[in-house]
């Protein structure tokens, strides 16, 4: 195996043929999660014939102390194994789970809430005590990126592009940075979207703009959930007109993996890593504004 790799458990499934599915547990190596997962998704098509493999849960393998490989895995590649036994499905019109979006997926712990409860919706809401209007939308892989540039330009004219480099990415103080976005002449969308593996797919990369206009912000989390702040009820309301008209519903109770469940952040493969990211930053014209500390480990998933 690669020096030093780490080795991920992942579950992966989807479509073998026009009418059935196939689910398999993935046993995969790789430099981190991202490459490992990377790795399975093209054993899972190349291997076992699965198109458009997704996978909704992962745990790292190579730091439990109680682990024990099940027997008969299956070595599909020289990096990725099979659990030996698969389980198909059929497929159909019903719902066949929410597809976390790239940078964040459930752990195999059990978590406070059931996987189920995730549901592409929005609540909107005023804070308690406060001038400040909320807004929170969840929505899966398949639409994430296409619903967070959309949702730019449901803003008033935003001045400033901020990205947090999140801590528990290597275990050091988590970093803000900001460009001016009148005063460098960056497009933040064309931006965004050129980094869209080494941003807006990153798990400990948070990216949010920012309007004068009611002090709005709207913000792509660590989590990968859209959210949206402003003291002005005319942005609000526009906005929630806007993210409707895009056919998402409100909720009355809002899950996502941030809270009740224990997830893993990871980077896709290919991304940048932390080092080349900062030197990005600096190469387009951000600024290092401040640094501070934050406890999460990028050693075991979290439970918020």
């Amino acid at each position: 195996m690669p020096t030093q790799a780490q080795y991920w458990y992942f579950l992966i499934g989807g479509p073998v043929d026009d009418s059935t599915g196939l689910v398999t547990n993935f046993y995969a190596y790789g430099q981190h999660c991202g490459e490992a997962l990377a790795n399975a998704l093209q054993a899972a098509t190349e291997e076992l014939g699965i198109s458009q493999p997704e996978a909704t849960e992962a745990t790292r393998l190579d730091i439990l102390t109680d682990f024990e490989e099940p027997e008969g895995l299956i070595q599909l590649t020289n990096l990725v194994f099979s659990g030996p036994n698969n389980y198909s499905y059929p497929l159909d019109s019903s719902d066949q789970g929410f597809i976390p979006p790239t940078g964040i997926i459930k752990a195999g712990e059990d978590g406070e809430f059931d996987y189920e409860l995730i549901k592409e919706n929005f609540i909107g809401y005023k804070t308690q005590g406060s001038d400040t209007y909320e807004f929170e939308l969840v929505v899966e892989k398949s639409k994430l990126i296409s619903t967070f540039i959309q949702a730019i330009d449901f803003l008033p004219q935003a001045e400033k592009l901020e990205i947090i480099i999140q801590g528990h990415w290597e275990g050091q103080p988590s970093e803000l940075w900001v460009a001016d976005l009148a005063q460098s002449q960056l497009d933040a969308t064309s931006f965004l979207l050129e980094n869209q593996s080494n941003i807006l797919e990153n798990g400990f990369v948070e990216c949010a703009l920012y309007s004068a206009k009611g002090e709005t912000k709207l913000l792509l989390d660590e989590h990968k959930k859209i959210r949206h702040y402003t003291t002005d009820e005319d942005v609000f309301s526009n906005f929630g007109t806007q993210i409707m008209a895009l056919g998402f519903e409100q909720a009355t109770e809002l899950y996502n993996l941030e809270y009740g469940f224990y997830h893993w952040h990871y980077r896709p493969v290919g991304s940048l890593d932390a080092l080349e990211l900062r030197v990005l930053l600096l190469d387009v014209g951000f600024e290092f504004i401040k640094s501070w500390d934050e406890e999460s480990s990028q050693q075991s998933p979290d439970l918020k």
